[in-house]
């Protein structure tokens, strides 16, 4: 990239002289451009917060819309533990399965994890075909997945497993949380639109 073309050119474009005045406008043009960009930031964190307009493509739908209500489901937690992570030894991951009903719309997987050295472990999340429909690999020990009606409609009802793969650390010790909501018809027991089981 050449600056040096850049910045000569918007020197022309603003008429700035290059003694102090000209280093000053710069500081000016500066502020005012980092003004800017902080407006469109917080004008897509807003657009990430949006619901979906019912097309499949759209992946900003969190909890769809329509004529129901959404009941959620808080499965049991499930605790495990590895002694090691998976670059040290070649541990198995852990699969936990769980069962996924009919018109399930929105899940979220959490993991809550701990360790010593660095601890990493990931999490995904497989349909009933063997299919990943979900997954967080961060270089963190806790993860947390969501999966949305499009990815529930993919892989249908039936037993889904969340996979826990110790990824690197010691003594690593995780819990996991998953909530499923369902959509739900009658609505004559809920209120503002939602229903908890």
């Amino acid at each position: 990239m050449d600056f040096q073309g850049i910045i000569n050119d918007v020197s022309k474009w603003f008429r700035i002289r290059k003694n102090m005045y000209g280093v000053l406008a710069w500081i000016a043009i500066v502020f005012l451009l980092a003004g800017d960009f902080s407006y469109w930031a917080g004008a897509i964190e807003v657009a990430d917060k949006t619901t979906d307009t019912g097309s499949d493509d759209d992946d900003d739908k969190i909890i769809p819309e329509g004529n129901f209500t959404v009941v959620f489901e808080k499965l049991p937690p499930v605790s495990g533990s590895f002694p090691v992570g998976r670059p040290q030894t070649q541990n198995d991951a852990a699969q936990h399965p769980f069962e996924v009903k009919a018109d399930a719309c929105i899940g979220w997987v959490n993991l809550t994890g701990s360790g010593v050295g660095r601890p990493d472990i990931d999490l995904y999340i497989m349909d009933p075909k063997g299919k990943v429909q979900a997954s967080a690999a961060t270089p963190e020990a806790s993860e947390s997945a969501i999966i949305k009606e499009k990815n529930f409609n993919r892989g249908g009802p039936g037993t889904w497993i969340a996979v826990v793969d110790p990824y690197s650390g010691f003594n690593l010790e995780y819990t996991l949380d998953i909530t499923i909501g369902y959509k739900a018809y009658d609505n004559a027991s809920c209120e503002d639109d939602i229903c908890y089981d």
